[in-house]
């Protein structure tokens, strides 16, 4: 099983795992609905091209680390993952 941070390389495509939790959006005993260290993202490469596909998350630290990034599919399913202000706050890096 692969975790966050781990790389591996299948059939040409570099996978790279990346975190993906919650520290905004909380379920109502003030648990994350997507605590750190249980989810993940993916950064795939293929060629030239880097594709994010940001997992169940919000703009967490570690998304500013990943480094140019030429598609991304973010998560925007309220109340458990990124608002629109997100999302858009993402796509414009």
């Amino acid at each position: 099983m692969l975790k966050n941070v781990d790389i591996q390389a299948i059939q040409g495509l570099i996978i790279k795992i990346v975190p993906a939790y919650n520290i905004i959006h909380k379920r109502g005993n003030g648990e994350p609905f997507y605590p750190q260290g249980i989810g993940n993202g993916y950064i795939i490469t293929f060629g030239d091209k880097r594709v994010s596909v940001a997992g169940d998350t919000e703009n967490i630290p570690e998304m500013e680390k990943l480094g140019e990034i030429d598609i991304a599919f973010l998560p925007m399913n309220l109340p458990y993952t990124m608002t629109p202000e997100m999302v858009a706050d993402k796509a414009d890096d």
